[in-house]
């Protein structure tokens, strides 16, 4: 029996963009309080690429959120 796993890909770009967006910082500034790179930040933001449990617990971890 396969399970249906949803893509959770576009509500995460989403809400990584809205995070972003509501303290007003520039993916360069993002990136420099995360530790990740401009160009993943951006793919992920364009769902090009999801980001691994590394990138994403630097992400929330500069955000301040879990």
């Amino acid at each position: 029996m396969d399970a249906m796993v949803p893509d959770i890909g576009p509500a995460l770009a989403a809400r990584i963009r809205l995070e972003r967006a509501s303290r007003e910082w520039s993916m360069d500034e993002l990136s420099r309080r995360a530790g990740v790179s401009r160009a993943t930040i951006s793919k992920i933001e364009r769902e090009e690429c999801s980001p691994t449990a590394t990138v994403l617990g630097r992400l929330s971890g500069a955000f301040g959120i879990s």
